[in-house]
């Protein structure tokens, strides 16, 4: 039938292309749309030496598949060896996902992962991994350190603005001479924006989520600051 036509077709091109998983898909297949009826001998012969190929190449997969899996091994293990010493991390953290990504793709093919390999692998990527997460935990406390110190500027701000125009009380007549002090107020915000300039741009020195939303540091510092200016 034109289908089985097809599908011959399929397990030719999967052959040729080496994809066991598609080759044995459609080789079952083939063998379920022949069963009820009775095969010549030449087909016969061709189903029994495609199921040959069919082994050749899942044996052949199973091997190439442990030889790639032993070469990522050694490739992360000499990463691990690197992280010993000094490493630019950017390059080295990039060495590591594509590792990771080609172990992946080996799973993808088949043939199954060894456990022990996976495990002599997943723990030379983590040893590999470890100037990188200790660059990473810096960079988080130095983050964290650099929003506290613009939440100090913040606060300097909204406690000179309480000092120098304190909210009208009900009941309470102002002075006659309640004058701001104007010179230590643009005093005040000159130093204010000065210690923001000092702390870098935003955007590369304070966490994400602080960056985000109606409470960003941004957002209630230029609101500290406007209230003065």
């Amino acid at each position: 039938s034109a289908e089985l036509c097809a599908q011959y077709e399929g397990v030719e091109a999967a052959h040729a292309a080496g994809h066991v998983a598609e080759l044995t898909r459609l080789m079952t297949a083939i063998e379920r749309a022949l069963k009820p009826g009775p095969v010549n001998a030449a087909l016969a012969r061709r189903i029994e030496s495609l199921h040959r190929e069919q082994l050749r190449l899942r044996d052949w997969q199973r091997w190439s598949g442990r030889q790639g899996r032993e070469q990522l091994v050694a490739e992360a293990q000499a990463l691990a060896g690197a992280a010993a010493g000094k490493v630019a991390v950017k390059a080295h953290a990039e060495a590591i996902d594509k590792l990771r990504e080609r172990w992946k793709e080996l799973d993808k093919l088949g043939g199954g992962t060894n456990q022990t390999l996976w495990l002599a692998f997943d723990g030379a990527s983590k040893a590999a991994y470890a100037p990188v997460a200790a660059h990473l935990e810096k960079l988080k406390v130095a983050r964290n350190e650099n929003l506290a110190a613009r939440d100090h500027v913040v606060d300097s701000l909204v406690q000179a603005a309480a000092k120098y125009f304190p909210v009208a009380q009900e009941g309470v007549t102002p002075a006659p001479d309640a004058t701001p002090d104007w010179r230590a107020i643009a005093r005040t915000l000159e130093e204010a924006q000065t210690a923001w300039r000092k702390l870098g741009p935003v955007e590369h020195t304070v966490p994400r989520k602080a960056q985000q939303g109606d409470n960003a540091v941004t957002i209630r510092y230029a609101a500290a600051a406007q209230a003065l200016e």
